[in-house]
């Protein structure tokens, strides 16, 4: 008992210096972008990030692919939109025009996102260049986003 109290003070103290040199708080700043769904969201995230030349267009109806391209679609100052797999909705097209971008990347294979996305793209965006990066599944569309950010960034400065 005689050794249990001061061992008990010390962790008081302990935690205490802990918590008193933590960060308040009111330090951390956050925002909220919402729209009516995930596809609207997309676009008024777009509308809170810096230009790019550059729109990522992957499936708002399966997660996966959108997942793997959010950091490589960051690193290159994209834009990250949202498309339903057979067509694009009118508001991500306005989007996309106002952005007036270089090129448009297709995330997903064709089953995932269909030629249908890449004609109507192609048709209201004329001047811009249309890609995919699409694997056999979802696996090797993350892979293919990775080669994609290794041309981006030095990932071995990461390890």
């Amino acid at each position: 008992m005689r050794l249990l109290l001061p061992l008990l003070a010390t962790v008081s103290l302990l935690a205490v210096s802990l918590t008193a040199s933590a960060p308040a708080a009111s330090a951390v700043s956050t925002a909220r972008f919402a729209g009516a769904d995930r596809f609207e969201t997309s676009i008024e995230v777009s509308r809170n990030s810096p230009h790019g030349g550059v729109i990522y267009l992957a499936s708002g109806l399966s997660f996966p692919d959108a997942l793997s391209a959010g950091p490589v679609a960051a690193a290159e100052g994209a834009h990250l939109l949202l498309t339903r797999p057979d067509r694009v909705d009118a508001s991500v097209i306005t989007r996309m025009q106002e952005l007036r971008p270089r090129l448009v990347v297709l995330v997903g294979s064709e089953a995932t996102v269909h030629d249908a996305v890449r004609n109507q793209v192609a048709t209201a965006l004329p001047e811009t260049h249309v890609e995919r990066v699409g694997g056999r599944d979802r696996v090797e569309t993350s892979l293919l986003l990775l080669d994609r950010l290794d041309t981006l960034i030095d990932l071995s400065e990461l390890w």
